[in-house]
C-alpha cells in the first residue's frame, strides 16, 4: 500500500476477515466430521461383506450352529450401527451445507469491504499522482519563470 493511505472501514475489514476465517474453519470441522462418518460407514460395509464370504466358507465347512448364529447377531449389529450412521451422516450434510453457506456469507461480506478498499486505494493513488504531476509542472514553471528573467 501506498505510504498515507488510510482505509476508514479498516476495522472491520480485518473484523470481516476474522469471521471468514472462523467460517472456514467450522465449514472444515464440517467436512471432517462428514468424512468420518462415511469412513465408519465404508468400514461396516467392508466388515459385513467379510462376515457374508467367510459365513459362506464356513457353510462349506460345516461350522456350528452357534458360529452361525453368532455372525447373524453380530450382521444385525452391524446393520443397526450403519442404519444409525447413515442418519448421522444425513445430519452432518445438513450442517456442512449450513456452514458452507455461512462461509460464503461472510466472504462475500469481506469480498465487498475488499472491494470498497481497492477502489479507496486507487482514488487515492491517482489523486497522489495528479498531485506529483501538478507539483512538477509547478516546478517547470517556475524554472521557466526563472530562466526567462534571470
Amino acid at each position: 500500500m501506498a505510504k498515507g493511505f488510510s482505509f476508514s472501514l479498516q476495522a472491520l475489514l480485518r473484523f470481516r476477515q476474522s469471521v471468514e476465517e472462523q467460517q472456514l474453519l467450522r465449514l472444515q470441522a464440517a467436512n471432517l466430521k462428514a468424512a468420518q462418518v462415511r469412513n465408519q460407514i465404508t468400514d461396516l460395509n467392508s466388515g459385513l461383506a467379510a462376515i457374508a464370504s467367510t459365513g459362506a466358507r464356513e457353510l462349506k465347512a460345516g461350522v456350528s450352529d452357534a458360529q452361525l448364529h453368532f455372525d447373524q447377531l453380530c450382521c444385525l449389529a452391524m446393520v443397526q450401527r450403519r442404519s444409525r450412521l447413515q442418519e448421522d451422516l444425513a445430519l452432518c450434510e445438513q450442517e456442512r451445507m449450513q456452514r458452507n453457506e455461512e462461509f460464503c456469507q461472510a466472504r462475500r461480506q469481506r469480498e465487498v469491504l475488499d472491494r470498497l478498499r481497492k477502489q479507496q486505494f486507487d482514488r487515492y493513488r491517482l489523486q497522489q499522482e495528479r498531485q506529483e504531476q501538478r507539483q512538477f509542472d509547478d516546478l517547470l514553471l517556475l524554472r521557466r519563470a526563472f530562466l526567462d528573467h534571470g
